[in-house]
């Protein structure tokens, strides 16, 4: 309703006051961009919004009927924007928005600009919540923008959109603070309603974790995943959500995946890191490829040091988009744009070296010293500075080795 949609517009001003993304008269009235050295610590200088439960609780409603009409599995147009975690790090998810532009719809030649006369689409692969300090800011944004935008803005769920989870890694302890905790129960409602996967320009599988052996090709998601659903221990979702790539040579030594319904269950083993999930192996990822008549995976769920990593001869890429995880980490973001020419490059957001402490390294899989993954895309900076580093290893790395329980301890992110 027009009511609704003045509230949503309301509520994303708030959201976007005091950034360049604020809307303006004019475009003299509109605050310039923050520069490259006003990016970093910004998101510890801007002042918490004060939210109204009720608003949370009401916003939480129409996105969850906006997902249910959704399948659980999305098909999406190019040219689109694709985005890992974003962890509650308000500041670093304005930076993606101010490099890469609001969503819109191409304007068909009527606009001024040429710059104007573009879609802008995102898809967004889950895990909004957690560790940051302003969770509530990143997902209200992200749910008033999928409100406004239905076509231009998708969003998946990750590991941590689920109750379990979030109400022991910051989310629940800052809902019950800033807001309530019926606003709580109401995100997680919302939470249970989100698709959990998509297939990009018709080339590319997109998802929060990775593959599973209850899946044949992206169809059975829409047909076995019925929502709204608390994430399970075990099965098809748990799987999309919380797997991890992994060389067949180190599955080979692992425990075996085993069930007489399983889909190439040799080529998967128990998730023993995360302790949820599974590993699945390059012949998982090239027989899924195959069935499916796909090109490549997409997905998110572990911090890399340049904020992106190719696995399997750029078969699967893991996308990481803020800087500086949990203030802890040293790496940059990256967020991956599909052309409509089905083209890849990386927007790049360089991290504060001066913030992290710690390097995304080394707990997943690395292969011989000097097998170079340098990048055949095009590389966007975002906010200048350097050239980016490549990766000299073809590896995939995580913050931290979690404990077992999948749902108690999920480890990072």
């Amino acid at each position: 309703s027009k009511a609704d949609t003045e509230r949503i517009d309301d509520l994303t001003s708030r959201l976007l006051a005091n950034t360049s993304l604020a809307p303006s008269t004019s475009e003299e009235a509109a605050i310039p961009p923050f520069s490259a050295q006003q990016r970093s610590p910004r998101q510890s200088r801007r002042p918490a919004l004060s939210f109204k439960p009720d608003e949370l609780i009401w916003i939480c409603g129409l996105a969850r009927r906006a997902f249910l009409k959704q399948p659980a599995c999305l098909s999406v147009s190019a040219p689109l924007r694709i985005c890992g975690d974003v962890h509650g790090q308000f500041g670093d998810l304005l930076r993606i928005f101010e490099d890469n532009g609001l969503p819109r719809a191409a304007t068909n030649g009527t606009s001024k600009s040429p710059a104007d006369d573009k879609t802008i689409r995102y898809l967004f692969l889950g895990d909004y919540v957690d560790r940051g300090k302003a969770s509530l800011e990143c997902i209200t944004l992200l749910f008033c923008l999928k409100l406004r935008h239905p076509n231009l803005v998708y969003l998946l769920r990750g590991n941590h959109e689920c109750a379990s989870v979030n109400e022991t890694y910051g989310f629940y302890d800052e809902c019950v603070r800033r807001a309530s905790p019926k606003a709580y129960r109401a995100f997680q409602d919302a939470f249970n309603a989100m698709p959990v996967a998509a297939v990009a320009g018709g080339v590319a599988f997109c998802v929060h974790g990775g593959l599973s052996p209850h899946m044949v090709t992206p169809r059975d998601i829409n047909a076995r995943v019925k929502r709204p659903c608390d994430i399970p221990k075990t099965g098809l979702l748990c799987d999309l959500l919380w797997s991890d790539p992994r060389p067949d040579d180190e599955l080979a030594r692992a425990t075996k995946v085993s069930g007489s319904k399983l889909v190439d269950s040799s080529h998967y083993a128990p998730n023993m890191a995360r302790g949820a999930g599974c590993f699945f192996g390059q012949q998982a990822i090239d027989a899924f490829l195959k069935r499916s008549n796909l090109t490549m995976i997409v997905r998110a769920h572990a911090v890399v040091e340049d904020g992106y990593l190719f696995f399997h001869e750029r078969k699967l890429v893991t996308v990481f988009s803020v800087p500086n995880y949990a203030n802890e980490f040293t790496n940059h973001g990256a967020t991956l744009v599909i052309g409509a020419d089905l083209k890849l490059r990386f927007q790049i957001a360089w991290a504060n070296t001066s913030r992290g402490r710690l390097q995304a390294r080394g707990v997943m899989p690395s292969t011989t010293q000097g097998e170079s993954s340098a990048l055949g895309a095009a590389i966007e900076e975002g906010g200048g500075g350097r050239k980016p580093h490549l990766p000299q290893q073809n590896q995939i790395s995580q913050s931290k080795r979690p404990t077992s329980h999948p749902h108690a301890n999920p480890g990072s992110p």
